[in-house]
């Protein structure tokens, strides 16, 4: 049978990701629905190989990935977004099966 998707829906407003955790299963295909509520934000992850996203204001951009190994990965807003850009992240936590 095929592997349950595991969609997340994410909130991106300045400066912050909501929920900036994320809990999912290694080797499930994840569907990340991610909101810009106010202004341009993007989402990138520093350590997993999963293409970098913009997300345009009042926009919702999907992103489709399977996690290959269990850990812990950090993401980050990838678009200059105002004075707390830098403090705008959050994390990816691979479960194992």
């Amino acid at each position: 049978s095929a592997p349950l998707t595991q969609e997340v829906n994410i909130r991106a407003t300045q400066w912050a990701f909501t929920p900036n955790e994320v809990h999912v299963k290694v080797g499930r295909p994840v569907v990340l629905k991610v909101t810009s509520e106010d202004v341009d934000h993007g989402l990138e992850f520093s350590d997993l190989a999963v293409p970098t996203e913009r997300i345009p204001a009042g926009r919702t951009v999907t992103i489709r990935f399977i996690p290959p190994t269990p850990g812990t990965y950090h993401f980050h807003c990838a678009v200059v977004c105002g004075t707390g850009h830098d403090k705008m992240t959050g994390t990816l936590v691979v479960e194992p099966p």
